[in-house]
């Protein structure tokens, strides 16, 4: 399962766990009973948090943003351009703060799909 919208798994395991409530306070069953504990089985189940992955390149091949997001946290990198030059730093340095500045956009792909940037 990929959790896109973790607002709305609470929310949706939340309105499960009402009905799981109503059921139980309902007249003894046994298909009922049997329904019950796997929605409850299903709703201890750890589940996994997909990472999603971007970047913003370079015509050279370059990676002048990388992003990462898993779960709630994003982590935000750039390439390691010391062998460039000091002339080139200060060109991406430029670069990378009017990207910022201005806004990326980035199309984010599900861990797994094609690589995009190894994170270090």
């Amino acid at each position: 399962m990929t959790v896109e919208f973790p607002g709305r798994v609470a929310e949706l395991e939340g309105a499960l766990s009402h009905v799981i409530a109503y059921l139980r306070a309902l007249p003894v069953h046994p298909e009922t009973h049997r329904q019950t504990l796997a929605a409850e089985k299903v709703l201890r189940q750890q589940v996994p948090m997909t990472t999603f992955e971007a970047n913003k390149m370079y015509a050279c091949g370059i990676v002048a943003i990388a992003v990462r997001v898993r779960g709630s946290r994003v982590e935000i990198k750039t390439s390691d351009v010391d062998r460039l030059g000091t002339e080139r730093q200060e060109r991406q340095a430029n670069d990378i703060y009017k990207m910022l500045k201005i806004g990326v956009e980035l199309d984010l792909q599900a861990e797994g799909d094609e690589p995009l940037y190894i994170f270090r």
